[in-house]
C-alpha cells in the first residue's frame, strides 16, 4: 500500500424512486380518539411500504489533509448510474410538523435545511 497524507470523500447522489404505496398501519383521525380504542400510539404520519427503485450516481470526491482536515481538491468522475429494485417503507411527514422543524434553531443533525 502507499502511504498519503490526505484521505478522500465520496461526492454522490442517491434518488429513490416509489410507486403503488400501501399503508403499513390504517391512519388514526385525530378528531375521533375512540376510533381505535386498543392502541396506545396515535398515528398522525402512519408508515407506507411499497417497491422502489434505489438509483446511486457517484459524481466524484473530495480530498482532505489527514491531519488537519484541510480541503485539498475536487476531483470529478463520469461513472453509470447504479440501480437497484427493491421494498421501502417511509412516512409522509405532515405539513405543519415540517413547519414546526423548520422554526427550531439549526443544528448538525438537521441536514435539510
Amino acid at each position: 500500500p502507499i502511504r498519503v497524507d490526505y484521505y478522500t470523500q465520496v461526492r454522490d447522489r442517491t434518488d429513490i424512486r416509489t410507486s403503488a404505496p400501501l399503508l403499513a398501519y390504517n391512519p388514526i383521525d385525530p378528531t375521533k380518539p375512540d376510533a381505535i380504542p386498543q392502541r396506545k400510539v396515535r398515528l398522525i404520519a402512519p408508515p407506507h411500504y411499497g417497491p422502489a427503485t434505489v438509483t446511486k450516481s457517484f459524481t466524484g470526491y473530495r480530498k482532505y489533509r489527514r491531519i488537519t482536515g484541510q480541503f485539498l481538491d475536487s476531483v470529478d468522475l463520469q461513472m453509470p448510474e447504479v440501480s437497484m429494485d427493491t421494498m421501502a417503507c417511509w412516512v409522509y411527514v405532515p405539513e405543519e410538523v415540517q413547519q414546526l422543524v423548520r422554526g427550531l434553531p439549526k443544528h448538525d443533525f438537521m441536514p435539510w435545511e
